[in-house]
């Protein structure tokens, strides 16, 4: 099976930052790049399918520019609405 390197990525210049040491980090352990987006989001604020949507295309436009930087690997992709990005990103390295 093989291995999975959880990145996370917001799309902001630290975010940057953890794609650059995250493609190095897979190169060098043969593993395969998986970034993941945490939209923040409290249920109570979910209201609307139009903020839904507008909350997906946020996700998949932060995911292609990632996609992009890490293009000369197999990326996989995770977008997470939570309102705890670290709690996310603990959750989805747990399985």
């Amino acid at each position: 099976m093989p291995r999975e390197l959880i990145i996370g990525y917001d799309g902001s210049e630290n975010g940057e930052d953890a794609l650059s040491l995250g493609a190095a980090l897979a190169e060098c352990l043969a593993a395969t790049p998986l970034v993941a987006t945490v939209i923040p989001y409290r249920d109570h604020l979910l209201a609307s399918e139009e903020l839904e949507a507008a909350l997906q295309e946020d996700s998949d436009r932060i995911l292609a520019a990632a996609r992009a930087r890490l293009a000369g690997f197999d990326v996989q992709t995770r977008a997470i609405l939570d309102d705890s990005p670290s709690h996310a990103l603990h959750q989805l390295g747990r399985g």
